[in-house]
């Protein structure tokens, strides 16, 4: 019997790579990271925090980010030249 394209696929196994990032995802370290990302975003378009307006993982995780975005702007100089 075929499948119209109104049924909805069969949902994928526990073991499937996207329900574990989901899985991850929600949980309070996917929630963090995900709020953070927020965050890098909302800076990016110029948006002012202060220090005081995040926590201090948030501001560890805010640095990392920095780091690795610079990191790569500079690898990426690297690859034009």
């Amino acid at each position: 019997m075929e499948k119209s394209a109104d049924e909805p696929l069969e949902s994928p196994c526990d073991g499937c790579p996207e329900q574990q990032l989901q899985r991850h995802l929600g949980s309070p370290v996917g929630q963090l990271i995900s709020l953070v990302i927020d965050l890098d975003a909302a800076l990016q378009v110029g948006i002012t925090l202060r220090l005081s307006d995040v926590t201090f993982t948030e501001f560890l995780l805010l640095r990392q980010i920095a780091e690795e975005r610079d990191r790569a702007q500079v690898e990426e100089m690297k690859k034009r030249r």
